[in-house]
C-alpha cells in the first residue's frame, strides 16, 4: 500500500545517512619466496599473510541537506497515513449509511408487503362480489390496477435494496458490475 511505501522510503533515507562501518579480511598465501637456512634440502616454505581492514565513514557535511531530505520523506509517509485514516474513516461512514439505508429499506419492502396482500385480498373481494352480481366490473379493473401498483412499488424498492448491497459490495472490492451501470 501507499503507507508501506512511505515507511519503507523513511527508513531507506534515514539508514542513507546514519554512519557506516566495513570490514574486510584478505589473506594470502606466498610459495616460492622464502627458504629455510636450517635445512640442507633447501624447502620452500610458504608465507601466510592475513590482513584485517576496518572502516568507519559517516557523513557530517551534508547535515542539513540530510535532515531536510528526511523531513520530506517523512512528510510523506505522515500524509501517506493520513490519507489511510480518511479512507478508513469514510468507508466506516459509508457502510453505517449503508446500514441505516438497509434498515429503511426493510421496513419499507415489509409495507410494501402489507400493500400488496391487501391489495390482493382487496381484488378477490371484488371479483367474488362481481360474480354474486352485486358488483361492478369497473369496481374489479380498480382493484386489479392497485394491485398491479403495489407490486410494481414492491419490485422497485427490492430493486433499490439489491442495488445498494451491490453498491456496498463493489466499494468493498468484489468484482462486480457497478452499480450505476446496472
Amino acid at each position: 500500500t501507499q503507507l508501506d511505501q512511505s515507511l519503507i522510503n523513511l527508513t531507506q533515507t534515514k539508514l542513507r545517512y546514519l554512519p557506516t562501518t566495513s570490514i574486510s579480511v584478505s589473506h594470502s598465501t606466498d610459495l616460492n619466496g622464502f627458504v629455510n637456512p636450517e635445512n640442507s634440502t633447501s624447502k620452500a616454505i610458504a608465507l601466510h599473510q592475513t590482513k584485517l581492514t576496518l572502516g568507519f565513514t559517516w557523513q557530517i557535511w551534508d547535515w542539513f541537506s540530510t535532515h531536510r531530505e528526511i523531513r520530506n520523506v517523512d512528510k510523506d509517509h505522515e500524509i501517506a497515513f493520513l490519507n489511510l485514516r480518511e479512507t478508513h474513516l469514510r468507508s466506516k461512514t459509508e457502510f453505517q449509511n449503508f446500514l441505516d439505508q438497509y434498515e429503511v429499506f426493510k421496513k419499507t419492502i415489509e409495507a410494501s408487503d402489507l400493500l400488496v396482500s391487501k391489495a390482493e385480498k382487496m381484488q378477490r373481494f371484488y371479483r367474488e362480489i362481481y360474480r354474486l352480481g352485486r358488483g361492478t366490473l369497473i369496481n374489479v379493473q380498480q382493484s386489479n390496477s392497485r394491485l398491479f401498483d403495489a407490486r410494481v412499488s414492491l419490485a422497485d424498492r427490492l430493486k433499490e435494496k439489491y442495488l445498494l448491497i451491490a453498491k456496498i459490495l463493489f466499494n468493498m472490492g468484489y468484482d462486480l458490475v457497478p452499480p450505476n451501470k446496472m
